[in-house]
């Protein structure tokens, strides 16, 4: 099954280029020059390169993404720990409450760098689907703090 995805994946590309070469061509008049026939080395070679580019883009991708995650999570840290400074200064209903909303937010937090590790495991092909589910979670972790925060205003 994997190999009919990496063969579909080479084809489409393959596809893509050819296309790409002859929609891009200049139209001159000149004589058509016979070229040697395409052989199975020199096509597998090139499906070869194409897969390796392709994977090569995905991987830095990925990388990218993770440096993009990794930094809004330091940033959230940084906030969480203001947060629970401001909470030290409460009492009463307002510190408990306080309290029980910087809880939940560690446990997203907690859930959102779960998510990352797990991305970090993941093949260059399958992380976007998981960046989807990160980028949700990172999104409620978000939105999580900004309530804590007017909550604690």
């Amino acid at each position: 099954m994997k190999q009919w995805k990496i063969l579909a994946v080479i084809g489409v590309l393959l596809t893509f280029l050819i296309c790409l070469s002859l929609g891009c061509a200049e139209k001159k008049e000149e004589p058509a020059k016979t070229e040697p026939p395409a052989t199975e080395k020199k096509v597998k070679e090139e499906a070869k390169e194409a897969l390796e580019s392709s994977t090569a883009y995905l991987q830095q991708q990925k990388a990218e993404y993770q440096g993009k995650i990794e930094s809004q999570l330091q940033d959230l840290d940084q906030k969480i720990a203001d947060l629970k400074s401001k909470a030290e200064t409460l009492s009463g209903k307002a510190k408990t409450k306080l309290e029980e909303q910087m809880a939940q937010l560690q446990e997203q937090q907690q859930a959102v760098q779960e998510k990352l590790k797990n991305l970090q495991d993941k093949a260059a092909e399958a992380w976007k689907k998981a960046k989807t589910q990160l980028d949700a979670a990172l999104e409620n972790l978000n939105q999580a703090y900004d309530e804590a925060v007017s909550q604690a205003e």
